[in-house]
């Protein structure tokens, strides 16, 4: 048999702690903690002499180490930052323990097939013995300690310890879009959120065209009134965890509106409609005015052709919002009125003593206004008109017949035609002879000449005969009836001096 006791040399009445039946033994005592100094005593069979081994010192340990947390940064809060000693920890053996060896250490409660750390303690980073990367979200620290007897504690935990790398979102709500120009005042709203089972939104910043430095408001929504021009709208967004983001949204544009006021005009009393242009858009007619909505800001107004009317010269046109421009374009006629063909005039030469003087004309643009009537440079009157020639000498006269648009003096059309007055009679002809020719006679004289119509040189058209006046008769005081007038019986009878017709001379009687 083999006795094995601690401290002490095992007798031969007792202390036998185990029996053995082969040649080798493990120590399995409930004595205390710590070193013993082991001693082997053998026996023979019949128990009688013995002999005494030392076998050295041993050491035993039933107890596992202590994990002390000496840090816990952050603990039931967040964080962004992956490198952050966000937990430290020492381990700790009772003094008459067998010392610390070595832990087990992760996010997750460390198994057997874990890494183990040789250390008399440690820290954890969100980064650490994460596969590939920690999720977001809140975690636990887990440490498992070992002595160098093998005792190892059981699962220690700190935390939980929030993570979140990830800044909240902005967007609009207002259903503006970028690019977009505006003519009223507008307000652009957004709001700030996060994905579920993050930090959460701690506030945001806003500010036209530059980065917001710092939050201003730790609500989740927000709006701002857009400012004249065009401008860049930037959301800065803050969580919980420190993450934060500038969103940026635009360009907007605000122009406020003003008006132009496009009055149609002509160089006449006629009404011209025109269609009007603003920058080059159609925006409807003037008739002859038309209001028009525009952005702040110049403007190029112009009006379409209108026919037989000149078109007026395009103008810039300077809006303030709120406010009203005005401008006027003016259609000119430029043509003249056409005379017609038709227009009536007496023949000449004449010798009438009044002459009608009829004249007829049009004009496609502003109308006709009136025909005027000029004789030898002195005006006689408008058309129709009769000329009176009374005091007027023979000859040739020059007739100017001009008639006027309603748009303008210098838009004139004229005709002229020579009208010729003779009112002198042709000279008396010469002496008259005659000569019988079978029972009649025939008269032959020299021709006369019209000193009153020289052009021709023979301005005789007609001549005119005269029969001697029969042989006068005195009546009866009683008649009353003249010889030569009709007669009771109904009978005409020439009477005295009654002319013959003849158109040349040598005519026949």
């Amino acid at each position: 048999m083999v006795a094995l006791r601690p401290d002490a040399e095992p007798s031969t009445g007792g202390g036998v702690l185990r029996q053995f039946v082969w040649g080798h033994a493990i120590l399995t005592t409930s004595s205390r903690r710590g070193q013993r100094y082991i001693y082997v005593r053998t026996w023979n069979a019949d128990k009688t002499a013995s002999q005494v081994y030392e076998r050295g010192w041993f050491g035993y340990d039933s107890r596992a180490p202590q994990v002390t947390f000496t840090k816990e940064d952050g603990k039931n809060a967040w964080t962004n930052d992956r490198n952050k000693k966000v937990v430290e920890w020492t381990i700790a053996d009772p003094q008459d323990g067998s010392g610390r060896k070595r832990y087990r250490q992760g996010w997750v409660d460390p198994g057997a097939g874990s890494e183990v750390f040789t250390s008399e303690g440690g820290y954890l980073t969100l980064g650490q013995h994460s596969d590939p990367y920690l999720t977001e979200g809140w975690h636990t620290a887990h440490v498992r300690a070992c002595d160098q007897a093998g005792n190892w504690t059981e699962d220690i935990t700190s935390g939980p310890y929030g993570f979140d790398e990830t800044p909240p979102t902005a967007t609009t709500t207002s259903g503006h879009q970028a690019g977009s120009t505006y003519s009223t005042a507008q307000r652009i709203e957004w709001k700030i959120g996060g994905e579920d089972g993050r930090s959460g939104v701690q506030g945001f910043a806003y500010a036209w065209d530059a980065t917001p430095p710092s939050m201003q408001n730790n609500g989740t929504t927000g709006g701002a009134d857009l400012p004249e021009g065009t401008h860049h709208l930037h959301v800065r967004a803050w969580d919980n965890a420190g993450n934060d983001k500038d969103w940026v949204f635009g360009p907007f544009t605000y122009q406020p509106n003003g008006w132009i006021a496009v009055t149609v005009d002509a160089n006449s009393s006629v009404d011209v409609a025109g269609e009007v242009f603003v920058d080059g858009q159609s925006k409807g007619t003037a008739s002859p005015s038309l209001t028009i909505e525009v952005r702040e800001g110049t403007h190029t107004v112009s009006l379409g052709p209108v026919t037989n009317w000149t078109t007026p010269t395009p103008r810039s046109v300077d809006v303030t919002a709120g406010q009203t421009a005005s401008t006027t374009g003016t259609y000119l006629d430029q043509t003249k009125p056409s005379i017609d063909s038709h227009s009536v005039v007496p023949p000449s030469p004449s010798s009438a003593g009044s002459v009608r003087i009829e004249v007829s004309a049009t004009d496609a643009a502003a109308g006709l206004d009136r025909i005027e009537v000029w004789v030898d440079g002195q005006k006689v009157g408008c058309a129709p008109s009769d000329w009176d020639t009374i005091g007027t000498g023979d000859g040739s006269h020059t007739i100017e017949r001009s008639a006027y648009d309603r748009a303008s003096p210098a838009n004139v059309a004229t005709t002229t035609c020579s009208y010729f007055l003779n009112r002198t009679p042709p000279t008396v002809p010469g002496n008259v002879t005659g000569e019988h020719v079978d029972a009649l006679i025939l008269l032959a004289w020299p021709p006369s000449t019209d000193p009153g119509y020289p052009e021709t040189g023979i301005g005789v058209q007609a001549y005119r005969v005269f029969r001697a006046p029969p042989r006068q008769h005195r009546l009866h005081p009683d008649r009353h009836r003249h010889p030569y007038r009709r007669q009771p019986d109904g009978v005409h009878r020439h009477r005295r001096g009654e002319p013959h017709h003849l158109p040349v001379p040598g005519r026949r009687l």
